[in-house]
Formats: C-alpha cells, sequence, structure tokens
C-alpha cells in the first residue's frame, strides 16, 4: 500500500506554490469542480469548456472509457459547456474522468460514491492492479465544494401544470434560484424556431393540441457543485370543442320500433363543456340525456313522434360545436342462414358464414354490413365476442383459442339498424398439436409428412349441433 504525506516543515507551502504555478500555466480548460463525494442514487453535472478557443471538448471516463450522449454517465453541450451528467449514481461510477480539448489539453474530475465521514481519503480500485492506492488531498484547496455548505436549488414562479389557448404562442415558466435553466422536451433539446429558451422559460410558438402530449422538463444546474435539479411541467392547451373519431359521425341513426336508441355525441374539449340537446321543434325536454367527461348520450324510445332531427350543441369559453342527427326507423336484419366450420388449427377456427336468404335491398343502408360472433369454451359461463366486416370469400377467423378444446360458437347478422337474433349454438375443436390445420371437407383423410402419418378422428373436426 502506498500512502503520500504532507511534510509539514514547509511541504504545504511548496504544495501551495506548484499549484498556483499549475493554474498561471495551465490550458484555457474550465473544470466547474476536480472533486465531488456523492452517494449512489444522487444526480451531478459536472461542466468543462474550452474558455479561449470556444470549441467543443470531449469526455473519457474511468480506464479510458469513452462517453457519449447514450453512455452512462453521458455528456452534452449547453451554452455553458460540455456537461458530464450523473443522472443516478451507482458504486461503479466512482474514479477519475478527464475533459480533454481539442488541443490536446485535459482537465481531471474525481467521483468518490460512498460515505465520505472523515472527509480526507477515498479508495480508487482497478482490475489491473492489485493494491489500493490511498491519496490524501490538501484540505479545501481541491475540494471547495464538497466542504462548504451550500444552499440547495429553488425553483421560483414555476407552476407543475400550466395552460395557453390553441392557436396562441405561450411561455412556459421555470425560474431557478442559485441554478442555470435548461430544457428537455420528450427527452431532447428544444429546437428553434417552434421553442425558443427564453431568460424566464420556454416559448412556444403557435400552441397545438399535439404540444400537450409532450414532456417537459425544466432542469436547473448549478456549475460550482454539479447540483441538479428537475421539474416536469405539464402543459395544458385549451381550444373549443372538436368531434372526435372515437364514434363515427352519425347523420342518420337507425331505431327500432318500441325499442331504445342511443344518439351519441362525443367530442374533445378543454375546459370540458357543457351539453344540451335541441329537438327538431327547438324543444329541450328530449328523451334522457347523460354525460360523462366529453360525451353525452341522448336515450330515445322508439315511436313515430320520436323520429325526426336531433341537435347536440357541445359549449366552453373558447367556442361551441353543433352535431346534428337524424332518427329514422330501422329494420334489424334476419340471422345468418348457416355456419360452418372450415378448417381448425390448435389455436383457431376458420368459419364460413352465410348471410340471411331474405335481405332487405329496398334501401342500401339497410344492406348487411357484417357478422357479429359470439363464442365461449364449453366449461366456460361466459361468451366472448368479435365483430366482423363482410368478407366477400364468406370467410371469418376466430384466434387466439386454446388447443383441443371445444368451441361453443353462435353468429348474428348487422347492419345499421342492428344485430340479429344469433343462430343456433354449433360445437368445434381445436386441434391438440402445434402446426397441425385439418380441413373440415376432409374429416377422416389420412395426412402423410417425410417422417411420420397422422390419423385424423373425424369427432375431433365435425361440427356437433
Amino acid at each position: 500500500m502506498k500512502t503520500t504525506r504532507t511534510d509539514h516543515d514547509g511541504g504545504i507551502m511548496s504544495g501551495f506554490i506548484l499549484f498556483i504555478a499549475v493554474i498561471d500555466l495551465s490550458s484555457a480548460l474550465w473544470l466547474s469542480t476536480p472533486y465531488q463525494v456523492k452517494k449512489p442514487g444522487d444526480s451531478l453535472v459536472v461542466v468543462c469548456k474550452d474558455g479561449n478557443m470556444g470549441k467543443a471538448v470531449t469526455w473519457r471516463g474511468p480506464r479510458d472509457r469513452a462517453l457519449g450522449e447514450k453512455t452512462q454517465p453521458n455528456f452534452y453541450v449547453r451554452n455553458y459547456g460540455t456537461a458530464l451528467v450523473f443522472s443516478s449514481i451507482r458504486y461503479e461510477d466512482a474514479g477519475t474522468y478527464t475533459c480533454k480539448s481539442e488541443t490536446g489539453e485535459s482537465e481531471e474530475f474525481t467521483l468518490v460514491v460512498g460515505d465520505d465521514s472523515d472527509g480526507d481519503t477515498f479508495e480508487e480500485s482497478n482490475d489491473d492492479v492489485q493494491s489500493t492506492e490511498i491519496i490524501i488531498h490538501p484540505p479545501n484547496l481541491f475540494r471547495p465544494n464538497h466542504t462548504i455548505p451550500t444552499e440547495p436549488i429553488e425553483f421560483i414562479g414555476t407552476p407543475s401544470v400550466q395552460k395557453g389557448l390553441e392557436g396562441t404562442n405561450i411561455t412556459v415558466a421555470c425560474e431557478a434560484k442559485r441554478g442555470i435553466i435548461e430544457w428537455a422536451i420528450d427527452e431532447e433539446q428544444p429546437r428553434p424556431p417552434k421553442y425558443v429558451i427564453l431568460g424566464d422559460g420556454l416559448l412556444i410558438v403557435n400552441l397545438t393540441r399535439e404540444d400537450g402530449q409532450r414532456k417537459y422538463i425544466c432542469r436547473a444546474v448549478r456549475e460550482s457543485s454539479g447540483d441538479v435539479k428537475e421539474k416536469e411541467i405539464t402543459v395544458i392547451v385549451e381550444h373549443q370543442p372538436i368531434w372526435t373519431l372515437k364514434y363515427e359521425k352519425q347523420d342518420i341513426v337507425y331505431g327500432i320500433m318500441g325499442e331504445f336508441v342511443n344518439l351519441i355525441c362525443d367530442v374533445e374539449s378543454e375546459p370540458a363543456p357543457q351539453f344540451q340537446w335541441m329537438e327538431k321543434n327547438g324543444r329541450r325536454k328530449i328523451g334522457m340525456a347523460t354525460t360523462n367527461g366529453m360525451t353525452s348520450i341522448l336515450k330515445l324510445k322508439m315511436t313515430k313522434e320520436a323520429l325526426g332531427n336531433y341537435t347536440c350543441i357541445a359549449k366552453n369559453p373558447h367556442g361551441k360545436l353543433e352535431v346534428h342527427f337524424t332518427l329514422t326507423n330501422g329494420t334489424i336484419p334476419d340471422p345468418p342462414s348457416s355456419i360452418q366450420l372450415k378448417s381448425a388449427g390448435f389455436d383457431h377456427l376458420d368459419l364460413e358464414i352465410e348471410g340471411p336468404e331474405d335481405i332487405d335491398n329496398t334501401t342500401e343502408t339497410m344492406m348487411i354490413t357484417g357478422f357479429r360472433v359470439e363464442y365461449k369454451s364449453k366449461n366456460s359461463t361466459e361468451w366472448m365476442e368479435k365483430d366482423y366486416e363482410l368478407a366477400e370469400d364468406k370467410a371469418y377467423a376466430l384466434t387466439g383459442l386454446e388447443k383441443n378444446t371445444f368451441y361453443q360458437v353462435r353468429a348474428a347478422t348487422r347492419n345499421l339498424a342492428g344485430i340479429s337474433e344469433f343462430t343456433n349454438t354449433s360445437i368445434f375443436r381445436t386441434q391438440p398439436n402445434h402446426g397441425l390445420t385439418i380441413s373440415a371437407k376432409f374429416p377422416c383423410a389420412f395426412s402423410f409428412t417425410v417422417s411420420f402419418l397422422v390419423y385424423i378422428v373425424s369427432l375431433a373436426v365435425c361440427p356437433i349441433s
């Protein structure tokens, strides 16, 4: 074990004279701190810059490891210098880091991870050296930021939630005591002209609803100590109500006489809107309207008097939206004429569904739009459902099933007015082995491969009604 000691008979003075000489003859490199002691999980920023040349510098870690934007720690270039960033310090981050200029000049920073109770020593391990070196540093001279207590960074005038009106320019406020402010949007630097960093915040030009979905981080960095404090800010974009794509805009809604029908008015709005329903003659007391956030549903009993036009009005301080509906009489289709099994695999059933024999073709809107299939395993008590658009080949696949399992299956016809009654239940079975698919048209066939023969029992694939 090698120990370096300070000679009390003039050695200290010599050390100081040597240090001053190094400063006078040093390069233009400026390092915010040469030594820090931190605990695991702490964050730290060390700044290095080439003051004379104004050029970028590079960082290398212990054992001459190259550092970059995707390493841990990483570094990035800011207007105040090149920052070495430890987002969450680990024990393995301990060691000496070197900042180097383009001309080859360098400065070193040493990080100690763990408890530094006496303030004088640390241990530095090296995979290639078996011994441990203990280095005693001159007090305070190389470690001013560790020995001199400092006040913490404090954000001022920085709300966590800030609002702006769509289409306007807003400044997201962020200021801090004892720290230089920088910004990150979705973990990237803001780029003008859309985003401009100001002295008191971040300017967002022509605010859009997409801007409200991004992650804004205001970060305060203290160069002298490397302390970092972050604050996440949520930007809420206010706008007038607009129609959403959650529900297709239904200018015409079909209902069945004697049954209930829903008119669905779904919008996007900030702040949330107030809803109002108007009947064709301007009357307001109609049906039963329920509102949940951005959606209002008008439930009506289908009668001859209920037929006609309705208007949904959504209004907030920034404007209003009107959505118009026409309620008309519809006809529920007949159920499918048949449902058959085309083939079966270990996790799927390929169905063939024939539409009803008598189809109402008097109006295009009453034509079949697709089918709804309900299915469950024989041991289950709950039906699952899947909707299909009308297919020319009449083929509809049920996927994600359990292997070697009997399933009860039934189907109904869909059109714009609603859903028909379901067919009688059929029972189909998936195959027991992966990669095995059997056509129901040849239930008793033999299937040959190069190496083996598989005998198919017809009961395994034939439907049982």
